[in-house]
């Protein structure tokens, strides 16, 4: 996975504060733009950001997700969003996703419950199981990726799209 900040970005910086008036981050074909505020550096730092991008292609994605490996993703997908909070405490972060023109393609002559299965576990191999079955998720500490101080909320839009090959 290939990140690269971009040399180029634009701080203001003062003796307990940061203000973010332009960062960039390249992931893969992604580009996110960023602005906002970082506060109290010296003691319980506090997050306000802003995040955005431009229309970032699906295809090739694989390449990061081993999990979409057969499954055919084209189009594009637009990212904004905020981060807010106390890094050492409970961070807030909205992420609302849409996609213009989505195209997925699944394997053809696949059961669907392995088609489900590889869907659900895009970002955890304990995200399938834990739609199919709470109860034992709850057990073995929940199925979230998400690190505990984190609460996230957004999202997902998709204003035209096909999928193909559903069995």
């Amino acid at each position: 996975l290939s990140v690269l900040v971009r040399k180029e970005a634009l701080l203001e910086l003062n003796k307990d504060h940061v203000e973010v008036k332009r960062a960039e981050i390249n992931i893969g074909p992604a580009t996110f733009r960023f602005a906002g505020e970082i506060n109290h550096l010296k003691s319980d730092l506090t997050l306000a950001l802003k995040m955005e991008s431009d229309g970032i292609p699906l295809a090739g994605w694989e390449k990061f997700f081993p999990s979409l490996a057969g499954i055919g993703l084209d189009g594009s997908v637009r990212a904004e969003g905020t981060v807010s909070g106390p890094p050492a405490g409970k961070m807030q972060v909205v992420l609302n996703l849409a996609f213009p023109n989505l195209m997925v393609r699944l394997p053809k002559k696949e059961p669907a419950a392995a088609q489900e299965e590889k869907v659900g576990s895009l970002f955890s191999p304990a995200t399938a199981a834990a739609a199919q079955s709470p109860a034992e998720t709850k057990q073995k500490g929940g199925a979230s990726p998400l690190p505990e101080n984190i609460d996230l909320e957004g999202t997902v839009k998709i204003e035209k799209g096909t999928i193909d090959n559903v069995v």
